[in-house]
């Protein structure tokens, strides 16, 4: 494949699935509704007493759920606009049309993570204007902290991606009783990442309210089991694609 070839499907692949003018006003009207509603209730938490930056942190947790989403919304966007057809009988591996939708989900997800941490940044300046305790030696030293941490979620995309992937075609394949089962498998893995990242020493809450990240040897480790088992159901996908799915 080529690199044009390559960049062709990424495009196809990171295309959004919002249809006419209308609906995408509709999408950036209820953003700004949820963003406006937001920010009453942040306004009232940051004007009472006990409130500290890093419990707008906390709203991280739900980052791989939406990479849960967006890798299904990629891989479920063939069949839902009927191009399935097209997709398989281009002139490519499956391996390079899965590698495609790999990276069109990265892609997707790291510009998610982006809006994400300029959201708590431009929040968390908010309330340095209308608080009282917070200063802005705090918003930059919990910005650094913050990119780091979306960096340790995002190091768990591989085995979300994968997993998703695996659930939706499994739908199409003669392994279709078993996609109940690989629901609750996703939502349980999702569920580990997050038990994961607080059981080992990923992030500390300190006393100053600052949400600091620190990186420990045995945490590490299960980035790397979870890159090893998405290997394997990567290759599950390509397998699936070649041998149980047919045009």
């Amino acid at each position: 494949m080529t690199r044009e070839a390559l960049m062709y499907l990424i495009k196809h692949d990171t295309k959004l699935n919002i249809s006419g003018k209308k609906m995408k006003w509709w999408a950036l009207l209820y953003f700004l509704a949820v963003i406006s509603i937001g920010l009453v209730f942040f306004t009232f938490a940051i004007r009472s007493d006990g409130f500290q930056l890093q419990y707008m942190w906390f709203f991280t947790f739900a980052l791989p759920y939406a990479m849960m989403g967006t890798a299904y919304a990629v891989i479920a966007k063939e069949w839902k606009d009927r191009m399935y057809g097209w997709w398989l009988s281009l002139p490519y591996s499956r391996t390079h049309l899965v590698i495609a939708k790999f990276v069109a989900t990265l892609l997707q997800s790291i510009i998610g993570f982006i809006v994400t941490l300029v959201l708590i940044m431009v929040f968390s300046l908010y309330a340095v204007i209308m608080g009282d305790t917070i200063t802005f030696q705090q918003v930059a030293e919990q910005m650094k902290h913050g990119v780091l941490w979306l960096l340790v979620l995002l190091a768990f995309f591989p085995i979300v991606a994968t997993l998703s992937f695996l659930t939706f075609l499994s739908m199409h394949t003669k392994y279709k009783p078993a996609t109940p089962l690989l629901w609750v498998v996703i939502i349980f893995g999702i569920n580990a990442i997050n038990w994961i990242v607080q059981g080992s020493n990923f992030y500390d809450l300190n006393e100053s309210g600052v949400f600091t990240v620190q990186f420990s040897t045995y945490a590490w480790i299960w980035v790397i089991v979870s890159w090893l088992i998405a290997w394997g159901m990567f290759r599950l996908v390509v397998r699936w694609l070649e041998k149980e799915i047919t045009v």
